[in-house]
């Protein structure tokens, strides 16, 4: 066979090949997309989490950390907005007091966090985000006893913020102690005298997040009632008919929809077709 026919023959098999795995990925993206779906439908219902589960802010947690998109963001531990359980109960002011609960118990850390000018509250959980500062910054960092004593006493304060007299008195921590806390991305700069709690590596983590945000607010702004069918919308994701679905996919539907209902930037209504997401 000449050269020049086994390069045919292998560039149609090849076409095959590809033709035979569009489907495949297709479907297996179909079913992933009608799951998420059905998950959000039954998250956004009236009777909500508080009817079935004993402990439904922290169901909430877990759930929200099982979503979070690990692949985007291999630095990074799981991200929670507070915001986002809000999307998911009646009654805020109870999911207020429950994460108040766990974060005295130590099992959560509440983080400040800015995008695009809007103040929010990140949380993570304890165990997880002291793994995540063994890995990615405590093999990295030359004062290994500092970042230990930043998790083991500094950390569990569990507090958005913490003073440089505290620090420096109670601490024992020299200026240059509290420097390289600050470059190392766990704390950061407030005032002249105060200090956030951060998390480390958000760069990229912020950039997407508002990106997306404005996408699929953007989408609903050119609607004709500035609003969509969540079925509508779900099979809008699955085609990728316009770049504002590519946006959303690279976050995940449920994360994205309910950190814009939390955040009161969008809200859900009940309709005879099924939920509608319209702009606020």
């Amino acid at each position: 066979m000449s050269n020049k026919r086994k390069a045919t023959r292998l560039g149609s098999e090849s076409e095959v090949i590809i033709k035979k795995s569009k489907p495949t990925e297709q479907n297996s993206e179909h079913t992933k997309l009608e799951k998420d779906y059905n998950k959000i439908i039954e998250l956004l219902s009236d009777n909500g989490l508080n009817d079935k589960i004993e402990h439904p802010v922290l169901y909430a947690l877990n759930f929200f950390k099982s979503i979070f998109p690990n692949k985007m963001f291999e630095n990074l531990p799981e991200i929670i907005h507070l915001h986002q359980l809000y999307s998911l109960f009646k009654n805020r002011t109870e999911v207020d007091r429950e994460i108040d609960s766990l974060r005295s118990e130590s099992k959560i850390i509440l983080f400040h966090f800015e995008s695009n000018q809007q103040k929010e509250i990140l949380i993570c959980f304890t165990d997880d985000f002291k793994d995540y500062i063994g890995k990615h910054v405590k093999e990295n960092c030359k004062r290994k006893n500092l970042i230990d004593l930043f998790m083991e006493k500094i950390l569990l304060q569990n507090n958005l913020t913490i003073d440089s007299d505290t620090l420096i008195d109670e601490y024992k921590l020299s200026d240059s102690d509290i420097s390289i806390l600050v470059q190392e991305g766990l704390l950061g700069i407030k005032d002249s005298s105060n200090f956030w709690f951060s998390i480390p590596n958000l760069g990229k983590f912020r950039r997407i997040l508002v990106e997306t945000r404005k996408s699929l607010l953007d989408l609903l702004r050119r609607q004709k009632y500035k609003e969509i069918n969540l079925r509508l919308f779900f099979n809008n994701l699955l085609i990728q008919k316009h770049k504002n679905f590519r946006s959303v996919n690279r976050l995940g539907a449920i994360y994205v929809l309910c950190d814009l209902i939390g955040n009161d930037l969008v809200r859900k209504i009940d309709s005879p077709m099924g939920i509608v997401i319209k702009l606020n």
